[in-house]
């Protein structure tokens, strides 16, 4: 279904609205290794490069370094996703590019293990599709399969990027980057999503009117085409409405209460951009539209390599919580699903003591967006002056993103809590 959302300036006319593609999306995280090897596994040697397949100063490739003779090096990653169905079809592939100069021969090549269990438990299954190149000319070369068969009793899938010298001594050297995989309507690696973690068109507790501007810049001297899917709070988003834009080369786009303006919707919601080609840097603004002006947080547009993995923790500092509704602060904590599979969100509650209040679960749907209100009401009945929220997921291969907002509650000022690094 499409309507008309109006003409707002883009290079290409008005915004197009679609209902979201057939086409499945990339299961590989951080397969273009934008700023380094997170949530791979790598063998020694193997290290990030800052040279990308399409020359972007914001992205890099994977550098195998092999010493060993017909032995393969390199990265793999146990695919979080739906779970593998045996004899459905799938694709994988990628780029790999081997230097020139080198006094070595090799290949450089990506592929599957199919594992018998979720998450690559159990054994590995004897059908392991592989797809190389053995070009030596400083070129990226697409390798891949476009469609392979999941054999009788796949449960989950191990993708595995990686090169082979076949001489004795000496290296071998190769680049690998924009790894994919997923169904076989999975277009290939694309930049990284970027996720703005919450935004809203709803009038709000103690009638604050939440609005959501979203700002995207186009550092390249192309232009880039994107698209825009909206993750609505406390459903699953595996088919959002979507639009699709244009940002011209160096040029700035701000969309104007965007989760109404552009969407038609009422309430609360996260955006998912996605550049089709090149770069684009996101940001937004969500703020109350008061009588008399506006004031609200920024809240960054995050990439999706930056999205908290399973066996990491979240933790979100300076939050407060008071029984009073007209002074003092509450505490609202956000997170966000970024795989398209079911995962458990764990929260612990502690005060600046570090003595825990209580700790929270939550279940998301794929690609939910969830928002828990005064959530240290869940766990005490007294105030809490300085509060801590330790977050993490307890499902192989999820990851989510975090945020918590916090509230004044005379005059629904708020400010955006991310989390903290270490």
């Amino acid at each position: 279904m499409s309507r008309n959302v109006g003409a707002i300036g883009v290079v290409a006319g008005a915004v197009v609205c679609m209902a979201a593609s057939a086409a499945a999306q990339n299961q590989v995280f951080n397969g273009s290794f934008a700023r380094s090897l997170r949530g791979w596994f790598q063998d020694q040697y193997v290290v990030w490069s800052p040279v990308d397949a399409h020359g972007l100063a914001s992205s890099g490739s994977v550098l195998v370094v092999n010493t060993f003779e017909m032995d393969g090096r390199g990265v793999e990653q146990c695919i979080a996703g739906p779970t593998i169905v045996p004899g459905n079809r799938y694709t994988f592939g990628g780029t790999v590019r081997i230097p020139t100069g080198q006094a070595k021969t090799g290949w450089a090549a990506v592929g599957l293990r199919w594992y018998d269990q979720p998450a690559c438990g159990g054994n590995t299954l004897s059908d392991q599709p592989r797809a190389n190149a053995s070009a030596v000319d400083d070129t990226f070369h697409t390798v891949g399969q476009a469609s392979v068969l999941a054999p009788a009793g796949a449960a989950s899938a191990q993708f595995v990027g990686y090169a082979t010298k076949a001489e004795a001594g000496g290296v071998f050297l190769a680049y690998l980057d924009d790894l994919y995989f997923g169904p076989a309507d999975t277009t290939a690696a694309t930049p990284p999503e970027i996720f703005v973690p919450t935004g809203a068109h709803l009038i709000g507790y103690g009638g604050v009117n939440w609005r959501t501007d979203l700002e995207l810049h186009n550092p390249t001297q192309q232009a880039v085409s994107l698209r825009m899917d909206l993750l609505k709070r406390d459903q699953a988003n595996e088919s959002p409405e979507r639009i699709g834009d244009v940002v011209a080369a160096g040029a700035s786009r701000r969309f104007f209460d965007t989760v109404s303006a552009n969407f038609g919707f009422d309430g609360a919601a996260a955006l998912r951009v996605t550049p089709l080609s090149g770069a684009l840097a996101v940001t937004s603004r969500t703020y109350n539209q008061a009588t008399n002006g506006t004031y609200g947080q920024y809240v960054p547009g995050i990439p999706d390599y930056e999205a908290i993995l399973y066996g990491e923790e979240a933790r979100l500092a300076q939050l407060t919580y008071d029984l009073s509704t007209t002074s003092g602060y509450r505490t609202n904590i956000g997170f966000v699903n970024a795989v398209d599979m079911p995962i458990t969100i764990e929260i612990k509650l502690s005060d600046d003591a570090g003595s825990v209040l209580g700790t929270l679960t939550y279940d998301l749907r794929p690609y939910e967006f969830k928002q828990i209100d005064k959530i240290f009401r869940n766990v005490t009945g007294n105030a809490v002056a300085d509060g801590l929220a330790i977050m993490r997921t307890t499902t192989p291969g999820g990851r989510f993103f975090a945020y918590a907002s916090v509230i004044d509650n005379a005059t629904g000022d708020p400010i955006c809590v991310q989390p903290a690094s270490f």
